[in-house]
């Protein structure tokens, strides 16, 4: 995604200011936090406060809010943290330099604040220098439940690069809505920084869950790129699963359609590129138990080294 030119980002922050792009607090002098602690249970607290379902609470962004917000999340990337605090001040998001306790690796965190005004996710993005071209996904932090601890723990086991969680529940805009989807609504910032911070060498993994009483004679684990041509590594990562005692299978096209996540915008994205992207459902037994989530992590670290 090209740099916004400077004109560009002085235009929007005049619109800012005449509050065409809405409601946006006006903070005159925004405050870069810093913050250490355990990021796995930060993590698992902000989920807590997350919008649920049917809350009308999801606002979907326009472009030139999704613009601005990128503009700024290149800025704190590049190192440039004052200019980019400022700028989310004014989308309620503080920008955030986590330590975690566990690792003692640094993060920049990009978190909106509580009560969420907009609910557009929260994002992770590691300065350690060991640091590795992966992006984690939970787009269903609600509705696909303990998927956020398993995402967190594998961007933290992987040394990962990006850490990306939806703001709301799938639904929070009602069931037959799909702009509270991070899965479906290609117009998200979910999707926006997806986008910018992926590349044909980047590997996405993206989390999901599912109750096998809904897919009768479904395997514990379902694995898909999004498309009917399966990746190399999809089937390294299913040897690697199925090492450590689980059943797995691959979508292609046929087996396992239903999970196929064939419209999904991030695989879809990723595929445009030749990208890898995961799309990995894991049913709720997997999910809820740290041992068993723990294993899973220990096969991507094995498959994706």
């Amino acid at each position: 995604m090209a740099r916004i030119p400077s004109t560009a980002l002085l235009c929007a922050w005049a619109l800012l200011g005449f509050g065409v792009l809405g409601s946006a607090p006006r903070v005159a002098a925004p405050t870069l936090l810093e913050e250490r602690g355990d990021l796995m249970d930060a993590i698992a607290e902000y989920k807590t406060t997350l919008p649920g379902r049917d809350t009308l609470a999801f606002v979907q962004p326009g472009e030139d809010e999704l613009a601005v917000v990128m503009d700024a999340v290149r800025a704190a990337q590049s190192g440039d943290l004052m200019s980019a605090a400022a700028t989310l001040d004014a989308f309620g998001y503080d920008l955030v330099t986590f330590t975690d306790s566990r690792t003692e690796r640094a993060q920049l965190m990009l978190r909106e604040r509580v009560p969420c005004g907009r609910c557009w996710g929260l994002y992770l993005f590691s300065r350690s220098p060991s640091r590795r071209n992966m992006t984690i996904e939970a787009p269903h932090p609600l509705f696909d439940l303990f998927t956020p601890e398993f995402a967190i723990e594998a961007y933290l086991r992987l040394d990962a690069e990006e850490f990306l969680m939806a703001g709301a529940h799938r639904y929070a805009n009602g069931q037959d809505s799909l702009v509270s989807d991070m899965a479906r609504n290609p117009d998200s910032l979910f999707q926006a920084v997806h986008v910018a911070l992926t590349d044909p060498q980047t590997h996405v993994l993206q989390y999901h869950g599912f109750a096998l009483q809904n897919q009768p004679g479904y395997p514990n684990v379902v694995l898909s790129n999004g498309s009917p041509l399966p990746h190399a590594e999809l089937f390294a990562l299913q040897r690697a699963m199925e090492a450590r005692g689980e059943t797995v299978g691959i979508y292609d096209g046929q087996q396992w359609a239903a999970l196929g996540a064939t419209v999904n915008p991030q695989g879809r994205h990723t595929n445009s590129i030749n990208g890898r992207f995961y799309h990995m459902e894991h049913y709720l037994e997997i999910r809820r138990d740290p041992v068993r989530r723990s294993a899973m992590i220990d096969a991507a670290l094995e498959a994706l080294d």
